[in-house]
C-alpha cells in the first residue's frame, strides 16, 4: 500500500504534464493558424493586386495596338485613295508618267515638238502608255501598302518587347 500514493502520484503527474503538453500545443496551433491566416491574406492581396495590375497592363495594350492599328490603317487608306487619284487621271488622260529612256518596250517615244520628229539623244522623253502607267501606279500601291503594314508590324513589335521588358 506504501506504493499507492506514488502510483497515484506519478498518474496524477502524467496526466498534468500531458494535460499541461496539450494546451502547449493547443497555443501553439493556434498562433500558426493566426499566422498561416494572416500569410494567406498578404498572398492574397498581393495576388489580388498583381491581377489588377496585369489587367491595366493588358487594357493598355490593347489601347496602344488599337491606336497603331487606326493610324496605320488611316496611312494605309490615305495613300490608297492618293493611288487612285492618280491611276484616274492616267486612265483619263490628265497625267501622264514619263521615263528619260526609250529602250523600253511598253513605251511610245515622245517626237520633237518644235519640230516634230523623234531620234534618240535629243533630249526626248519617253512617254508610257497609258496601261504600262497604271501598272506603275499598280506596283506603286503594293509597295507602298507594303512598307506601311511593315512599318506597323515593326511598331507592333516594339510595343510588345517593351511590355515583356520589367
Amino acid at each position: 500500500m506504501k506504493r499507492l500514493p506514488l502510483i497515484i502520484t506519478l498518474v496524477v503527474g502524467g496526466f498534468l504534464g500531458w494535460w499541461s503538453h496539450r494546451a502547449l500545443f493547443l497555443s501553439e496551433m493556434a498562433n500558426l493558424k493566426q499566422r498561416h491566416a494572416a500569410l494567406i491574406a498578404e498572398i492574397h492581396q498581393k495576388a489580388h493586386q498583381d491581377t489588377l495590375s496585369a489587367i491595366q497592363q493588358m487594357k493598355d495594350a490593347q489601347s496602344r495596338a488599337a491606336k497603331l492599328d487606326e493610324y496605320y490603317s488611316g496611312k494605309l487608306a490615305n495613300v490608297e485613295e492618293e493611288n487612285a487619284v492618280l491611276r484616274a487621271d492616267i486612265a483619263a488622260g490628265t497625267r501622264r508618267v514619263q521615263i528619260a529612256a526609250s529602250n523600253l518596250t511598253a513605251c511610245q517615244r515622245t517626237q520633237n515638238r518644235d519640230t516634230g520628229t523623234g531620234r534618240v539623244g535629243d533630249g526626248s522623253q519617253v512617254e508610257l502608255t497609258a496601261k504600262a502607267g497604271r501598272a506603275i501606279y499598280d506596283i506603286r500601291a503594293g509597295i507602298i501598302s507594303d512598307q506601311t503594314k511593315l512599318d506597323y508590324l515593326q511598331q507592333y513589335v516594339r510595343d510588345i518587347v517593351r511590355q515583356c521588358k520589367p
